[in-house]
């Protein structure tokens, strides 16, 4: 009878099951796969707080996107150009941006997870992507409608493609055991 000790081999072989079939490589995130939403979703979130950062920076505006948006959201006001960013303003917006797209790369990586569907980084990349400009248009739809022109139809596209590009070249690494499952689509 083998016993759980019993399965790893000296040799450095992989580990067998009890039925005498080798164990495929897995990795750290394979054994909670929320996790690997979790990196994602603070990956991207960070892409594009940086990607804006940088353009507040060069119009000697530091944090001025996410003060307008949370004055968008928050006061349902808009926040002038000129303005100085209130910092209650831009942290409690970046808390809801960086919960949202940890939200979004926790139900990606669910996805990817329970319906082992072979997507690829492609594919994920688009769905996360259509996902993220559904959400800012229904965002600024909802609080602001004038927050697409003074952000930028380029701009918000640019930032939410980066982004899904490399929350969907993650999570498809990451589930690479997964996305190789002969399951029938």
């Amino acid at each position: 009878m083998t016993t759980h000790a019993d399965t790893t081999h000296s040799s450095g072989a992989a580990p067998r099951h009890r039925d005498g079939s080798r164990q495929p490589a897995r990795t750290w995130t394979e054994g909670i796969p929320w996790i690997s939403g979790l990196i994602a979703g603070l990956m991207g979130a960070s892409l594009v707080a940086l990607i804006f950062l940088g353009i507040d920076i060069a119009q000697r505006q530091a944090l001025w996107t996410p003060a307008a948006l949370g004055s968008a959201l928050f006061l349902s006001e808009r926040l002038p150009v000129d303005a100085d960013p209130p910092l209650g303003l831009a942290f409690g917006y970046t808390l809801l941006h960086v919960t949202g797209f940890i939200a979004v790369g926790a139900v990606a990586s669910w996805w990817l997870t329970n319906f082992k569907v072979p997507l690829g980084a492609v594919g994920m990349s688009l769905l996360l992507f259509v996902t993220f400009e559904a959400l800012f248009l229904l965002f600024a739809g909802i609080f602001e409608p004038r927050l697409i022109s003074v952000f930028g139809v380029g701009t918000v596209t640019g930032a939410n493609a980066l982004s899904a590009v490399v929350m969907g070249y993650f999570l498809v690494r990451s589930h690479a055991r997964v996305q190789k499952c002969d399951v029938p689509v």
